[in-house]
């Protein structure tokens, strides 16, 4: 019975060889699935040419991943206690082995953020070596485990972290930048659905954020855009982005300074209002893009007097007037 299953494991194991080359004959490949005997399936080949090859850096990963072949787990026991120990070559060759895998991670965020994200696909590999270093570091091979099998959660959660410290022009924290990130997407998400520029109330709902922190980081939330991007009209002719802002004199440093501190301050204030005093007075003065809109339609929009709108208006200015941050930042401007 014995020398029956034995005998099984090996045929099978045959037909896996037989279907499957061995990796060091596929160099250009990127790893998902790796079981600890070593073998791969077919479906767990993902080519390293569905990657444009426009790709800042991709043509000398692609010479380091044809040259260095997959470790064995031989190989492996062989070369982590070395690299541990500060022996150069052998966490070169460690990190090298597990590039391919390293550079799928990266590209499946650098595609998924490609617009928004001030960092390029080259910081995002990078980003994932050092992920790598630092499993090395905690890995206990003595559990049975391959390294990338580990590796997997450092190098996801050093690329991912990259990736939101870099959506903003402002420094954000890990968890900050996640939270923005979300924000984004619930944005999106409820503006293809709503057919309009959702809420405060809204995005806070669909994120799982409070309007708080929803008003608060849709503020530091910019998006970059290039002055040398064209704009097309209807004629197909272009101009850059450059060529359309108006010549204006110089503004001071400090004037621009305390103008965006006190937009801070204003949509911190915003959000301590009612949502229907925040949308009343949004819409009355145009505040983050709303329409002006005036006392009657307003009041023909929520289908009440004009009366009342007007007293929820004067409440929401009495609230903003004794904000103490407001009133300390329009004392220190004038």
């Amino acid at each position: 019975m014995v020398q029956k299953n034995a005998r099984d494991a090996a045929r099978s194991k045959s037909r896996i060889k037989a279907r499957t080359k061995p990796i060091a004959h596929h160099p250009a490949i990127a790893e998902r699935d790796y079981p600890q005997d070593g073998l791969r399936s077919a479906s767990a080949y993902i080519c390293i040419d569905v990657f444009p090859p426009n790709l800042e850096g991709m043509d000398y990963w692609a010479r380091i991943i044809e040259r260095t072949p997959v470790l064995t787990p031989e190989e492996e026991r062989e070369i982590i206690p070395k690299a541990r120990c500060g022996d150069s070559d052998a966490l070169r060759r460690l990190v090298e082995a597990n590039l391919r895998w390293v550079i799928h991670v990266a590209y499946r965020y650098y595609i998924q953020y490609e617009r928004h994200l001030l960092a390029s696909f080259a910081d995002l590999v990078q980003e994932g070596c050092i992920g790598l270093i630092h499993a090395l570091q905690r890995f206990e091979p003595h559990r049975g485990f391959r390294f990338i099998t580990y590796a997997h959660h450092w190098v996801q959660l050093h690329i991912e972290n990259a990736v939101h410290r870099n959506l903003s022009l402002l420094s954000l924290t890990p968890s900050t930048g996640k939270v923005a990130a979300h924000l984004r997407t619930a944005y999106l998400t409820l503006r293809l659905r709503l057919g309009r520029t959702p809420t405060f109330e809204e995005l806070s709902a669909e994120a799982g954020v409070s309007p708080t922190a929803a008003a608060e980081l849709s503020a530091v939330d910019l998006e970059v855009i290039s002055l040398d991007e064209p704009i097309y009209d209807d004629e197909g002719t272009s101009e850059f982005i450059v060529d359309t802002i108006p010549a204006s004199e110089s503004e001071l440093p400090e004037h621009v300074f305390f103008r965006g501190r006190l937009q801070e301050a204003l949509i911190r204030a915003l959000s301590q209002l009612t949502p229907r005093e925040r949308e009343v007075v949004m819409h009355r003065f145009g505040l983050q893009g709303k329409e002006m809109l005036s006392l009657a339609e307003l009041a023909q929009r929520y289908r009440v007097s004009r009366q009342r709108i007007r007293y929820l208006e004067q409440r929401a200015l009495r609230k903003l007037r004794a904000c103490r941050e407001l009133q300390q930042l329009w004392s220190d401007m004038f």
